[in-house]
């Protein structure tokens, strides 16, 4: 019985420290993903937010030039491609501290805004 108790006790303490360790590491995991994620969120949003308002602009000449890049914009900033694993280190943190695909739009909507 007391070897049969003593298992029982093991495998319990087994699974509690790993259940224990599993909301740890789970929390952490978020918390550093939120920061970053976050950031990255702000970043995209302002960016179709320019391209957005350039889009609808009573300029003509604006409105044309992002027409033509819109679709390719949002396919490339939906949210499943943005946060994909290439982009950042198995720390969460983004490889060289930048989102390659998200600067990549940011500098397109910068200069256009630019431009009209």
């Amino acid at each position: 019985d007391t070897l049969a108790l003593r298992r029982q006790h093991a495998k319990r303490g087994y699974v509690e420290g790993l259940t224990e360790n599993k909301k740890k590491s789970t929390q952490r995991g978020f918390d550093d993903g939120y920061k970053v994620g976050a950031n990255i969120g702000l970043d995209v949003g302002k960016t179709i937010g320019i391209l957005s308002c350039l889009k609808d602009s009573e300029n003509e000449e604006a409105s044309m030039k992002v027409d033509k890049i819109w679709k390719e914009m949002k396919d490339e900033l939906f949210i499943s491609k943005v946060l994909n694993h290439k982009y950042f280190s198995e720390d969460i943190e983004l490889l060289d501290g930048k989102h390659k695909l998200v600067e990549k739009w940011a500098a397109a909507a910068e200069n256009l805004l630019e431009e009209f």
